[in-house]
C-alpha cells in the first residue's frame, strides 16, 4: 500500500487576489508524505522551531509566553509521533544552559523548564505503571506476550538511553540548582525506569525460551501437539524456578492461560463446519477426537509438571492449582 501524501496550498496575503502573475509570490505550497505527525515534526525541528526561537523583534512578554506554550507543543507533538511506533520519546527544550547558576535565577526559564520535567514525569509515570504482562483474552498467546515484553523492553532501553543524554542532565542541574520541588518526583521515576528495564530483559530472557516450542504448536496439527508439550512445560518450569520478576502465581496462571489458548485455536481450525454441512460426518468427528485427544492430553501433562514441581523443584512454594486452568 502506497505512503499517504498530502499536497496544501496556504495564501500568504488574505487581500490579494491570486493571479497568474503574482501566483509563486503569495501562495506557499508544501507535501506531506508519510504520516502527517511526523512530517509536521520534522518540519518544525529542521524549520520552524529555529526560526521561532531566534525572533528578537517581538515585546519581551509576548516572546516569553510564546516560547511556554511552543515548548508544551512540541512536547505532546514529540509524543504523539513516538506513541504511535510505540515509543516514549521525553522532548528536550533547545534553551541556552550554558551557565547552570545564570539560568537558574532566570524564573520565566526556570518555570519553562520546570513545566517540561512535570511532562516527563507523567509520561514515565505512564510507562512504570505498565509493568504487567498482557491479559489472557483467547486471543492471546505466548508469543503474543513474548512480543509484548519485546516492545517493553525496547521501549525502556531507548527511554534510559535518553535519561543519559547531556542536554537532558543540564535541565536537572538547572532545577536542581534552582531549588525546584519537582525534582525529586522525577528522580524517583528515574530510579523506577531503570529497574524497569532490568525486570523487562529478566522476563524476556526467559520467555524467550518458548518461542521455539510454541511456533511449532502454531503449524502443528492437533495430534502432533501433544509431543510437543514437555519442551514448552519445561519452559515453564524454568521459568518458575530461575526467573527474577515473572514467576509470581498470577503471571504464571496467565502464561499458561495463553498456552492453552493456542492449543484451542489450534483445535479450532482443525475442525471444519463446511464438512459437517457438505456431509462429510465421518471426518468431522475424526477431527473432532482428535482435539478432544489433545486437549486432554495438555491438561494431563499439567498434571504431571505439577506434581513433579512439587517434590523436585528447588523453588519452593508452587500453590497454582493446574487443574483450574480451563481448556
Amino acid at each position: 500500500m502506497a505512503e499517504l501524501q498530502i499536497c496544501y496550498f496556504l495564501k500568504k496575503r488574505y487581500d490579494v487576489p491570486i493571479t497568474p502573475q503574482n501566483v509563486a509570490e503569495i501562495m506557499m505550497v508544501g507535501l506531506v508524505d508519510g504520516d502527517p505527525l511526523d512530517d509536521l515534526l520534522n518540519q518544525m525541528n529542521a524549520e520552524y522551531l529555529p526560526k521561532l526561537l531566534a525572533e528578537k523583534n517581538w515585546p519581551e512578554g509576548v516572546k516569553k509566553e510564546f516560547v511556554a506554550q511552543l515548548h508544551k507543543f512540541m512536547a505532546a507533538l514529540t509524543e504523539a509521533s513516538h506513541a504511535s511506533k510505540g515509543r516514549t520519546t521525553l522532548y528536550i527544550p533547545n534553551e541556552d544552559l550554558s551557565d547552570i547558576e545564570a539560568a537558574a535565577k532566570d524564573k520565566d526559564l526556570l518555570q519553562r523548564l520546570e513545566s517540561t520535567v512535570i511532562y516527563w514525569t507523567r509520561q514515565i509515570k505512564e510507562v512504570t505503571s505498565n509493568q504487567h504482562s498482557q491479559n489472557s483474552a483467547e486471543s492471546t498467546s505466548p508469543l503474543d506476550e513474548i512480543k509484548h515484553w519485546t516492545s517493553r523492553t525496547a521501549n525502556l532501553n531507548i527511554l534510559n538511553i535518553q535519561l543519559q543524554k547531556p542536554e537532558l542532565n543540564r535541565i536537572i542541574a538547572v532545577i536542581k540548582a534552582g531549588g525546584s520541588s519537582y525534582l525529586q518526583g522525577f528522580k524517583e521515576l528515574e530510579k523506577k525506569i531503570k529497574e524497569g528495564h532490568e525486570e523487562a530483559n529478566d522476563n524476556l530472557q526467559f520467555l524467550n525460551t518458548l518461542a521455539e516450542p510454541c511456533r511449532k504448536i502454531e503449524n502443528s496439527e492437533p495430534k502432533d501437539i501433544p509431543k510437543l508439550l514437555p519442551e514448552v512445560l519445561n519452559s515453564v518450569r524454568i521459568i518458575w524456578e530461575l526467573s527474577k520478576h515473572y514467576n509470581t502465581e498470577e503471571r504464571m496462571k496467565g502464561l499458561l492461560t495463553k498456552i492453552s489458548n493456542q492449543i484451542i485455536k489450534r483445535c479450532r481450525a482443525k475442525i471444519n463446519k463446511d464438512d459437517m454441512l457438505e456431509g462429510d460426518v465421518e471426518k468431522c468427528m475424526s477431527d473432532l477426537d482428535e482435539s478432544i485427544a489433545c486437549c486432554k492430553e495438555w491438561k494431563n501433562i499439567c498434571l504431571k509438571m505439577q506434581g513433579m514441581i512439587k517434590k523436585y523443584s528447588t523453588r519452593k512454594g508452587w500453590t497454582l492449582d493446574l487443574s483450574l486452568i480451563h481448556i
